[in-house]
């Protein structure tokens, strides 16, 4: 990717990022309704980074895990 430094970019080492997720389905009972529960780990492996886009080259977000709950009522 191009940088423009009159944009205050500059060229940004490279870097790797590893994120987990994993959900399951959880039936309801009758074919229409279900849960939906989805955990998972961003930036597993807990290195700083920056892109060259960031002005100053702040150091983005570090690990974090989140829980996305999903309900579905179809009729």
């Amino acid at each position: 990717m191009n940088y423009g430094p009159e944009y205050g970019e500059d060229q940004a080492p490279a870097y790797f990022i590893l994120n987990l997720s994993a959900g399951y389905d959880f039936p309801l009972g009758d074919c229409c309704r279900s849960a939906l529960l989805k955990a998972g780990l961003e930036i597993v492996l807990d290195r700083n980074y920056f892109t060259y886009a960031n002005w100053n080259n702040p150091p983005r977000k570090r690990r974090s895990i989140f829980i996305n709950p999903k309900a579905n009522y179809l009729k």
